[in-house]
């Protein structure tokens, strides 16, 4: 019945109307995206223990609030940044080798591997940071898209 109702009034929306409403459903959408990967990343430290010392929660907890702070403000979804990336190497990429498709999942994992020819390179911890985030982010672009 609701949804019946929210049909009937989206056809009696002016376009400005739906635009507002089209942003709070992103909002929406976007905060219950927000909602599952605190979630899980809490799931998985709760699972493996926290105790503040140098190991794999901190480098996730670290790469959680860049994600989730200004990585995003800067560069906004994953779904949205990678979907870019991901166009822009299939485009490129089709010179050669047509019919190429490239996606998102696609990009995490070769970001994974641009960082890992830098650690073989020289190891920063910032390496590792990221590939521990570009691993994670093809994991939940896997479950998402």
């Amino acid at each position: 019945m609701e949804e019946k109702n929210l049909r009937y009034l989206s056809n009696t929306l002016t376009s400005e109307e739906e635009r507002q409403l089209d942003i709070i459903n992103e909002k929406a959408s976007q905060a219950a995206k927000d909602d599952f990967c605190q979630t899980t990343y809490k799931q998985e430290v709760m699972k493996q223990g926290y105790s503040g010392k140098p190991h794999l929660g901190r480098i996730l907890q670290e790469g959680y609030k860049l994600l989730h702070g200004e990585k995003r403000e800067a560069y906004g979804t994953p779904e949205d940044n990678f979907g870019r990336v991901a166009h822009l190497w299939t485009l490129y990429l089709n010179k050669d080798y047509p019919d190429t498709i490239v996606t998102t999942v696609d990009v995490a994992m070769m970001m994974v591997l641009f960082k890992v020819a830098r650690e073989m390179a020289s190891h920063k911890e910032d390496n590792l940071l990221d590939i521990a985030n570009y691993a994670a982010l093809a994991q939940y672009l896997h479950e998402t898209t």
